[in-house]
């Protein structure tokens, strides 16, 4: 399956200054399906070290002839480490075996140079691990597939070049028909690759939705294996909670204010499904100009595949809509907008506003290198006559005069 970590794999392979990689990101979204690819194209041989299936690997002292013995048993005397990736996969505590995760990363950097290594995990680095230390990795964030992974997927990068370049030149009504039967058939598939895999297969509605529940199962036995009782139950609780306040017109979560979730006890559970990667916390911003406060925020799943499952949207009720903000009261526009926002390489979502007055509308803000911008999930610009499922960009250029457009859901991904 098509992924854009692979070309930039190909790139780091190449760095003259190259360092270990750590390619992170939820459990489900492909990481080691995409390294093997890699590994496949570009090297000669793979050897991996799963520490889901034999956490030994790492027992016993961390030294660099232990690590050699252990890999040279899966090399022949002709083969040389220039032409092998080893991969560390599944580091996904903070301990492993007798070792702290931090350890098993400095022990890799300090003696290990020599050697083509990239570690796979789903903990959050940025949380865990201090700046010094990462600063000696190449760091890789993989996420759900993108629409743009999705079309190439689907063979279609001919529709791809005309998205890319729509303000150069406009669909046709034939290109626009086509990119919106893929819209849809994204916004109910996600972006797990297991459900996109399912559905190239298959081109069946029933056997995707299967493999939907086979990673909402998964993803709800992560949060049944939390060894603390009370954390699990209030995890467990927040995370098949999210649909709801998402749903509703003023999309008031219940512990929306920092201080009530302090108050109840779920400040932890939030953090423990945020560095895992099942859910998305985006922060409250008084102004498109400030930073987050921390006193609200909302909750989000890491994909629409699971929103879609979770809110019992099924594909008939997509298909059968031309304004998908009537799908769970804009919930399912709302998740869309901020999943391509993350997933655009020129901009990063900060935090979100909204209007007080208009509570049923989020504009999310996006950091460019420039400025911000706010993107609005809306429902008064969300129809168009001209482009269906439409978002509303706007932004204030130095503060003189602002300035507004529209744009295809399906191009938010190329902001």
């Amino acid at each position: 399956m098509y992924r854009d970590i692979i070309a930039g794999l190909a790139s780091w392979k190449d760095k003259a200054d190259r360092q270990p990689a750590v390619v992170t990101g939820a459990v489900s979204v492909g990481k080691t399906t995409a390294v093997k690819e890699f590994a496949e194209r570009f090297y000669n041989k793979l050897i991996i070290f799963d520490l889901q299936k034999d956490p030994s690997i790492l027992s016993g002292e961390l030294t660099r002839k232990n690590f050699d013995e252990k890999t040279q048993a899966y090399m022949d005397v002709t083969e040389s480490k220039e032409d092998i990736l080893v991969v560390i996969d599944h580091l996904d505590t903070e301990k492993v075996g007798n070792h702290q995760a931090a350890e098993v990363l400095r022990f890799i950097c300090y003696n290990l140079m020599d050697y083509n290594i990239c570690v796979i995990t789903s903990l959050n680095v940025w949380r865990i691990f201090s700046e010094g230390l990462l600063a000696k990795f190449d760091l890789f964030e993989m996420y759900p597939v993108s629409l743009r992974e999705f079309l190439i997927i689907n063979r279609d990068r001919e529709l791809l070049e005309c998205v890319e370049h729509m303000t150069e030149k406009e669909l046709t009504e034939e290109q626009m028909a086509k990119m919106l039967r893929y819209m849809k058939v994204y916004l109910f598939t996600g972006g797990m690759p297991l459900a996109i895999q399912t559905y190239m297969d298959t081109r069946d509605i029933g056997a995707v939705t299967e493999a939907k529940k086979k990673i909402a199962e998964n993803y709800l036995g992560l949060i049944e294996k939390i060894p603390d009782i009370r954390l699990r139950k209030k995890a467990k609780d927040i995370y098949l909670s999210i649909c709801e306040p998402l749903q509703r017109e003023d999309k008031r979560y219940r512990y929306r204010k920092t201080w009530m979730l302090q108050k109840h006890g779920y400040d932890e559970a939030v953090e423990w499904l945020c560095d895992k990667g099942l859910v998305l916390r985006m922060d409250r911003c008084v102004s498109a100009g400030s930073g987050q406060n921390g006193k609200e925020f909302r909750l989000y799943y890491n994909d629409i595949g699971i929103l879609t499952w979770f809110c019992k949207i099924r594909f008939a009720d997509i298909a059968g809509v031309q304004d998908i903000y009537q799908l769970g009261n804009g919930a399912l526009m709302e998740q869309a907008v901020l999943q391509q926002l993350r997933m655009s390489e020129l901009s990063e979502v900060t935090g979100f506003l909204n209007d007080e007055n208009e509570k049923s509308e989020v504009t999310f803000l996006c950091r460019s290198e420039k400025e911000t911008v706010p993107v609005r999930t809306g429902r008064k610009e969300n129809v168009s006559v001209q482009y269906p499922m439409t978002v509303c960009i706007t932004w204030d250029k130095a503060k003189v005069y602002e300035k507004q457009i529209s744009i295809p859901l399906f191009a938010v991904w190329n902001l």
